[in-house]
């Protein structure tokens, strides 16, 4: 791991750390379950697992996402259920109740959780998201990342907000003008760095009580580490100047 990302995630985050990918967790269960079986992930609360029987013997078992955090014990204990075996329903009880915060989070309206576009016309920023965790190490799991409302860049303004990061929805919004073949992918990367940036060094308030500081000297110096910085930051000039200028 690189040096400058050596620390622990912010709380915010915190219990996103054990998550796993859809189809890693799927692949990892399915491996535990003696039956054929489906895999479902849904955003319930009320009724976060259950399972099915169709008439070829071929089982449904639909899962909340949360338990795409759960440890062997509990994945051995889902297969269990799965497949008919006693199992101490205990294990489970525990894991929810050590997760509860991922699954309020997981138990948000359907409409919201299923309204996330990342593949633009030209940019993928799921892609993107991936490539710049990977290429930068950086220890967060459960961000999302989708297009922000297409809208024009008009009026007498000297800048434009190409990111926002919601730490509460955790989720990454991309300005829909960069979904263009005119942007290079290094400044795409680069806005979706900065805002991961944001899920690392949450706002701090000024020691005399005044505004919070959102680029931290610490935000800044984790900037600057960008492979293309020095490019983003000349490009960013270019486009600014030749759409609001």
């Amino acid at each position: 791991m690189h040096k400058h990302f050596e620390y622990s995630v912010s709380r915010k985050h915190a219990f996103f750390a054990d998550l796993k990918g859809e189809q890693e967790f799927r692949r990892a269960l399915t491996a535990l379950i003696d039956s054929p079986v489906r895999i479902i992930y849904t955003f319930n609360r009320s009724t976060v697992i259950s399972v099915r029987t169709n008439a070829k013997g071929i089982k449904s078992l639909r899962l909340q996402h949360a338990f795409r955090a759960a440890d062997f014990k509990t994945m051995q204990a889902l297969a269990f259920f799965v497949d008919g075996k006693e199992f101490d329903n205990k294990i489970i009880d525990r894991f929810l109740s050590k997760k509860q915060d991922l699954v309020k989070f997981f138990s948000r309206p359907r409409a919201e959780m299923q309204s996330i576009v990342y593949k633009g016309k030209f940019k993928d920023l799921e892609k993107a998201l991936k490539k710049v965790t990977a290429d930068y190490d950086i220890p967060l799991k459960g961000i999302r990342i989708a297009w922000s409302k297409p809208g024009k860049i008009q009026g007498k303004r000297r800048s434009i907000r190409f990111g926002s990061f919601s730490a509460q929805r955790s989720l990454i919004r991309i300005h829909p003008s960069l979904d263009s073949p005119e942007i290079p992918d290094y400044f795409v990367e680069f806005v979706v760095y900065h805002e991961l940036l944001h899920a690392l060094f949450p706002p701090k308030l000024a020691k005399n009580g005044g505004r919070r500081r959102v680029h931290t000297p610490e935000f800044r110096a984790m900037e600057r580490r960008f492979r293309e910085y020095r490019q983003a930051a000349e490009f960013e000039k270019k486009f600014i100047s030749k759409h609001l200028g």
